[in-house]
Protein backbone atom coordinates (compact mmCIF):
# COMPACT_ATOMS: atom_id res chain seq x y z
CA UNK A 1 0.00 0.00 0.00
CA UNK A 2 1.25 3.47 -0.84
CA UNK A 3 2.02 5.95 1.93
CA UNK A 4 0.50 8.72 -0.19
CA UNK A 5 -2.70 9.79 1.62
CA UNK A 6 -4.36 10.37 -1.75
CA UNK A 7 -3.47 6.92 -3.09
CA UNK A 8 -6.62 4.94 -3.88
CA UNK A 9 -6.02 2.44 -1.08
CA UNK A 10 -5.66 5.23 1.50
CA UNK A 11 -8.26 7.74 0.40
CA UNK A 12 -10.98 6.69 2.85
CA UNK A 13 -8.88 6.09 5.97
CA UNK A 14 -10.11 9.26 7.68
CA UNK A 15 -13.72 8.90 6.50
CA UNK A 16 -14.70 5.50 7.89
CA UNK A 17 -17.34 6.74 10.35
CA UNK A 18 -19.14 8.91 7.78
CA UNK A 19 -18.83 6.18 5.17
CA UNK A 20 -20.43 3.61 7.47
CA UNK A 21 -23.25 5.89 8.62
CA UNK A 22 -24.17 7.79 5.49
CA UNK A 23 -23.13 6.02 2.32
CA UNK A 24 -26.03 4.28 0.57
CA UNK A 25 -26.64 0.57 0.76
CA UNK A 26 -28.15 -1.29 -2.22
CA UNK A 27 -31.76 -2.27 -2.98
CA UNK A 28 -32.92 -5.81 -2.31
CA UNK A 29 -34.21 -6.03 -5.90
CA UNK A 30 -30.65 -5.59 -7.21
CA UNK A 31 -29.40 -8.40 -5.00
CA UNK A 32 -32.29 -10.64 -6.02
CA UNK A 33 -31.47 -10.15 -9.69
CA UNK A 34 -27.77 -10.76 -9.20
CA UNK A 35 -28.20 -13.94 -7.19
CA UNK A 36 -30.65 -15.34 -9.73
CA UNK A 37 -28.09 -14.76 -12.48
CA UNK A 38 -25.18 -16.13 -10.45
CA UNK A 39 -26.97 -19.41 -9.58
CA UNK A 40 -24.97 -20.06 -6.39
CA UNK A 41 -25.38 -22.87 -3.88
CA UNK A 42 -24.61 -23.45 -0.20
CA UNK A 43 -20.95 -24.27 -0.88
CA UNK A 44 -20.29 -21.30 -3.16
CA UNK A 45 -17.64 -18.73 -2.28
CA UNK A 46 -17.98 -15.02 -3.12
CA UNK A 47 -15.08 -12.57 -3.16
CA UNK A 48 -16.16 -8.96 -2.55
CA UNK A 49 -13.26 -6.96 -4.00
CA UNK A 50 -12.81 -3.49 -2.52
CA UNK A 51 -15.32 -4.42 0.17
CA UNK A 52 -14.71 -1.27 2.20
CA UNK A 53 -16.73 -1.14 5.40
CA UNK A 54 -18.76 -4.13 4.26
CA UNK A 55 -21.96 -2.53 2.98
CA UNK A 56 -22.48 -4.97 0.10
CA UNK A 57 -20.77 -7.82 1.95
CA UNK A 58 -23.32 -7.53 4.73
CA UNK A 59 -26.22 -7.95 2.31
CA UNK A 60 -24.64 -11.11 0.93
CA UNK A 61 -23.83 -12.77 4.25
CA UNK A 62 -27.32 -11.95 5.50
CA UNK A 63 -28.61 -14.10 2.63
CA UNK A 64 -26.62 -17.03 4.06
CA UNK A 65 -23.80 -16.75 1.50
CA UNK A 66 -20.10 -17.28 2.23
CA UNK A 67 -18.18 -14.09 1.48
CA UNK A 68 -14.54 -13.04 1.70
CA UNK A 69 -14.14 -9.28 1.92
CA UNK A 70 -10.97 -8.21 0.07
CA UNK A 71 -10.04 -4.70 1.25
CA UNK A 72 -6.57 -3.10 1.25
CA UNK A 73 -7.52 -0.15 3.46
CA UNK A 74 -6.93 -1.27 7.06
CA UNK A 75 -9.32 1.15 8.84
CA UNK A 76 -12.17 0.29 6.48
CA UNK A 77 -11.51 -3.44 6.77
CA UNK A 78 -11.41 -3.11 10.58
CA UNK A 79 -14.85 -1.49 10.52
CA UNK A 80 -16.19 -4.34 8.38
CA UNK A 81 -14.64 -6.92 10.72
CA UNK A 82 -16.13 -5.18 13.75
CA UNK A 83 -19.63 -5.34 12.32
CA UNK A 84 -19.57 -8.69 10.53
CA UNK A 85 -16.98 -11.01 12.11
CA UNK A 86 -19.56 -12.73 14.30
CA UNK A 87 -21.27 -14.01 11.16
CA UNK A 88 -19.74 -17.42 10.30
CA UNK A 89 -20.20 -16.71 6.58
CA UNK A 90 -17.83 -13.75 6.72
CA UNK A 91 -14.06 -13.45 6.54
CA UNK A 92 -11.68 -10.82 5.23
CA UNK A 93 -8.19 -10.37 3.85
CA UNK A 94 -6.02 -7.32 3.30
CA UNK A 95 -5.55 -7.83 -0.41
CA UNK A 96 -6.56 -5.69 -3.36
CA UNK A 97 -7.99 -6.22 -6.81
CA UNK A 98 -4.54 -6.71 -8.30
CA UNK A 99 -3.34 -9.12 -5.58
CA UNK A 100 -6.26 -10.54 -3.62
CA UNK A 101 -4.30 -13.07 -1.50
CA UNK A 102 -6.96 -15.65 -2.39
CA UNK A 103 -6.24 -19.19 -3.59
CA UNK A 104 -6.15 -20.24 -7.22
CA UNK A 105 -9.58 -21.24 -8.59
CA UNK A 106 -11.28 -20.71 -5.24
CA UNK A 107 -14.12 -18.29 -6.05
CA UNK A 108 -17.54 -18.84 -7.64
CA UNK A 109 -18.54 -15.17 -7.87
CA UNK A 110 -16.49 -11.98 -7.80
CA UNK A 111 -18.31 -8.78 -6.93
CA UNK A 112 -17.10 -5.18 -6.80
CA UNK A 113 -19.59 -2.66 -5.41
CA UNK A 114 -18.66 0.99 -5.89
CA UNK A 115 -15.01 -0.04 -6.29
CA UNK A 116 -14.17 -1.07 -9.86
CA UNK A 117 -13.13 2.46 -10.90
CA UNK A 118 -10.23 2.27 -8.42
CA UNK A 119 -8.69 -0.87 -9.94
CA UNK A 120 -5.70 -1.25 -12.23
CA UNK A 121 -7.84 -3.01 -14.81
CA UNK A 122 -5.17 -4.99 -16.63
CA UNK A 123 -3.69 -6.37 -13.40
CA UNK A 124 -7.14 -6.98 -11.91
CA UNK A 125 -8.21 -8.97 -14.96
CA UNK A 126 -5.22 -11.29 -14.57
CA UNK A 127 -5.89 -11.72 -10.86
CA UNK A 128 -9.61 -12.37 -11.30
CA UNK A 129 -8.88 -15.11 -13.82
CA UNK A 130 -6.42 -16.64 -11.37
CA UNK A 131 -8.87 -16.88 -8.45
CA UNK A 132 -12.01 -17.73 -10.45
CA UNK A 133 -13.34 -21.25 -10.71
CA UNK A 134 -14.33 -22.33 -14.23
CA UNK A 135 -17.51 -20.47 -15.18
CA UNK A 136 -17.33 -18.09 -12.22
CA UNK A 137 -19.48 -14.97 -12.35
CA UNK A 138 -18.38 -11.36 -12.14
CA UNK A 139 -20.68 -8.57 -10.95
CA UNK A 140 -19.87 -4.85 -10.95
CA UNK A 141 -22.23 -2.60 -9.01
CA UNK A 142 -22.58 1.17 -8.76
CA UNK A 143 -25.03 3.59 -7.21
CA UNK A 144 -25.18 6.39 -9.76
CA UNK A 145 -26.76 9.66 -8.65
CA UNK A 146 -29.66 10.90 -10.75
CA UNK A 147 -28.61 14.32 -12.04
CA UNK A 148 -32.03 15.28 -13.46
CA UNK A 149 -33.40 17.37 -10.57
CA UNK A 150 -32.42 20.97 -9.91
CA UNK A 151 -31.00 19.99 -6.52
CA UNK A 152 -28.76 17.33 -8.05
CA UNK A 153 -27.59 19.73 -10.75
CA UNK A 154 -26.72 22.34 -8.14
CA UNK A 155 -24.95 19.74 -6.00
CA UNK A 156 -22.91 18.59 -8.99
CA UNK A 157 -21.93 22.19 -9.66
CA UNK A 158 -20.62 22.59 -6.09
CA UNK A 159 -18.64 19.35 -6.37
CA UNK A 160 -17.18 20.37 -9.72
CA UNK A 161 -15.25 23.16 -7.96
CA UNK A 162 -13.23 20.61 -5.97
CA UNK A 163 -9.77 19.85 -7.41
CA UNK A 164 -10.02 16.13 -6.62
CA UNK A 165 -13.52 15.55 -7.99
CA UNK A 166 -12.73 15.11 -11.66
CA UNK A 167 -9.98 12.61 -10.82
CA UNK A 168 -12.22 10.04 -9.16
CA UNK A 169 -15.59 10.17 -10.91
CA UNK A 170 -16.61 6.62 -11.71
CA UNK A 171 -18.62 7.91 -14.67
CA UNK A 172 -15.34 7.59 -16.58
CA UNK A 173 -16.12 3.86 -16.60
CA UNK A 174 -18.29 3.24 -19.66
CA UNK A 175 -20.34 0.21 -20.75
CA UNK A 176 -17.71 -0.30 -23.45
CA UNK A 177 -14.85 -0.43 -20.95
CA UNK A 178 -16.81 -2.82 -18.75
CA UNK A 179 -17.52 -5.13 -21.69
CA UNK A 180 -13.85 -5.03 -22.67
CA UNK A 181 -12.92 -6.07 -19.15
CA UNK A 182 -15.29 -9.04 -19.19
CA UNK A 183 -14.24 -10.23 -22.61
CA UNK A 184 -17.65 -11.83 -23.14
CA UNK A 185 -21.39 -11.25 -22.88
CA UNK A 186 -22.52 -8.81 -20.20
CA UNK A 187 -26.00 -8.15 -18.84
CA UNK A 188 -26.94 -4.82 -17.26
CA UNK A 189 -29.92 -4.11 -15.02
CA UNK A 190 -30.90 -0.96 -13.12
CA UNK A 191 -32.81 -0.58 -9.86
CA UNK A 192 -34.00 2.70 -8.30
CA UNK A 193 -32.84 3.57 -4.80
CA UNK A 194 -33.17 6.61 -2.55
CA UNK A 195 -31.66 8.28 0.51
CA UNK A 196 -33.25 11.09 2.52
CA UNK A 197 -31.12 13.47 4.61
CA UNK A 198 -31.47 16.12 7.25
CA UNK A 199 -28.63 18.65 7.42
CA UNK A 200 -26.41 16.51 9.68
CA UNK A 201 -26.76 13.36 7.61
CA UNK A 202 -26.46 15.32 4.35
CA UNK A 203 -23.11 16.72 5.45
CA UNK A 204 -22.08 13.26 6.64
CA UNK A 205 -22.89 11.88 3.20
CA UNK A 206 -21.01 14.69 1.46
CA UNK A 207 -17.88 14.35 3.60
CA UNK A 208 -17.83 10.56 3.25
CA UNK A 209 -16.48 11.10 -0.27
CA UNK A 210 -12.72 10.99 -0.72
CA UNK A 211 -12.64 14.07 -2.95
CA UNK A 212 -14.17 16.42 -0.35
CA UNK A 213 -11.80 18.49 1.83
CA UNK A 214 -10.89 17.68 5.42
CA UNK A 215 -11.43 20.32 8.08
CA UNK A 216 -7.73 21.28 8.10
CA UNK A 217 -7.61 22.01 4.35
CA UNK A 218 -7.69 25.59 3.09
CA UNK A 219 -10.86 25.25 1.01
CA UNK A 220 -12.87 23.40 3.66
CA UNK A 221 -14.61 26.49 5.06
CA UNK A 222 -15.87 27.68 1.69
CA UNK A 223 -16.99 24.22 0.63
CA UNK A 224 -18.78 23.63 3.93
CA UNK A 225 -20.56 26.97 3.57
CA UNK A 226 -21.58 26.09 0.02
CA UNK A 227 -22.99 22.76 1.17
CA UNK A 228 -24.98 24.37 3.99
CA UNK A 229 -26.29 27.03 1.59
CA UNK A 230 -27.30 24.33 -0.90
CA UNK A 231 -29.22 22.48 1.80
CA UNK A 232 -30.98 25.66 2.95
CA UNK A 233 -32.03 26.42 -0.62
CA UNK A 234 -33.37 22.99 -1.58
CA UNK A 235 -34.45 21.25 1.62
CA UNK A 236 -38.14 20.50 1.98
CA UNK A 237 -40.00 19.09 4.98
CA UNK A 238 -38.27 15.72 4.58
CA UNK A 239 -34.86 17.33 3.98
CA UNK A 240 -33.08 16.62 0.71
CA UNK A 241 -33.21 13.44 -1.34
CA UNK A 242 -30.53 11.59 -3.27
CA UNK A 243 -32.05 9.52 -6.05
CA UNK A 244 -29.85 6.73 -7.39
CA UNK A 245 -29.97 4.14 -10.10
CA UNK A 246 -28.19 1.03 -8.85
CA UNK A 247 -26.55 -0.49 -11.90
CA UNK A 248 -25.52 -4.14 -11.86
CA UNK A 249 -23.34 -5.59 -14.61
CA UNK A 250 -23.15 -9.38 -14.68
CA UNK A 251 -21.22 -11.81 -16.83
CA UNK A 252 -18.95 -14.82 -16.68
CA UNK A 253 -15.16 -14.62 -16.45
CA UNK A 254 -13.72 -15.67 -19.81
Amino acid sequence: MSNDPKASTNRFSDRVANYTLYRPSYPATALDWLLEKAALNASSCIADIGSGTGKFTELLVNRGLRVIGVEPNAPMRAESDLRLSKNPNYSSVGGGAEATLLDVKSVDLIVAAQAFHWFDLEKAKIEFKRIAKPGAGLALIWNRRDSATEFHKAYEQVLSQLPEYSKVKHTRITPESVEAFYGGAVELAGFPYQQKFDLTSFKGRVFSSSYTPNVDESHYAQFNADIESLYAQYAEEEGVVFNYMTEVFFGRIV
